[in-house]
């Protein structure tokens, strides 16, 4: 039997220094097989930290995280390597190393000691290029690509993992709108298959329109959570980021339409 992919973090907080204020604050999240959760907030909320928490990278100072029911420290890091896939918003680049070697380092939780690349693994990552369009420039060294190409170059290696969760910090930073909406419409179809996602974004809008749950943070602590309909309402996002919106309706066409939207207004002057 498949163990249970629930990746749950219960009453979660977290500091970086003893008597610092707290980056993370009470925070219970599930990230469930199939679902798109949305981790939406101002600079400085927590939604990074979070994500640490969650992947093992912290440590919280309350709360737990469990994976399939298990702490998640008390599984070992080969196995939780090969379940959780990560792809951080940007990283350093310090030796030269090709698309290609770059995404085949997400199989390395897959192979035993002294073990090379296989037809197996090279087929997950010819898999992983073509589902994020990198196939085309897979021999390229990664620090002759753009932001956003090397973006999708990480997303891919996330993917060559066959992970059963992934967190992604910001993935469509630096993307232009074709390879946004490309890269949210992966999102969706993973999670179709059953994958378990975890997105942070700055996003209102693509994050109403592809995820099923929104969490939104403020100061560290649980604003609002639920639907996209639940969340995305012009009061509670005024009070939030401190800034007039209109919540209006997607036209479509297309299985989002009718989803919030959150339009920024003019700030009125003057008395």
């Amino acid at each position: 039997m498949r163990p249970s992919t629930t990746l749950e973090g219960a009453n979660l907080s977290f500091r970086y220094t003893p008597q610092g204020p707290w980056a993370v604050r009470d925070i219970s999240v599930t990230v469930d097989p199939g679902i798109i959760l949305a981790v939406l907030g101002p600079n400085g909320s927590g939604k990074s930290s979070l994500l640490r928490l969650l992947s093992g990278a912290l440590s919280p100072d309350e709360g737990i995280v469990s994976l399939g029911g298990r702490p998640l420290p008390a599984i070992p890091d080969r196995e939780r390597a090969r379940r959780i896939g990560v792809v951080p918003q940007s990283e350093p680049s310090p030796f030269p190393i090709s698309v290609r070697e770059l995404v085949g380092m997400g199989r390395y939780p897959h192979l035993g000691t002294w073990r090379g690349l296989g037809a197996r693994d090279h087929e997950a990552m010819d898999r992983a290029m073509r589902r994020c369009s990198v196939q085309h420039f897979a021999d390229r060294d990664m620090g002759n690509l753009s932001g956003g190409e090397a973006q999708r170059v990480r997303v891919a290696r996330a993917l060559a993992q066959e992970p059963e969760i992934l967190l992604l910090d910001e993935p469509a930073t630096g993307l232009d709108l074709r390879h946004q909406m490309e890269l949210h419409t992966l999102l969706r179809s993973l999670a179709h298959e059953g994958m378990g996602i975890l997105l942070i974004t700055h996003d209102l809008n693509l994050a109403s329109r592809f995820a099923d749950r929104l969490l939104l943070l403020n100061e560290g602590q649980n604003t609002a959570k639920g639907t996209p309909a639940d969340v995305v309402r012009d009061s509670l996002l005024e009070g939030v980021y401190q800034w007039p919106v209109r919540v209006v309706e997607h036209p479509g066409p297309g299985p989002d339409t009718r989803a919030p939207q959150a339009i920024p207004l003019a700030r009125r002057q003057g008395p």
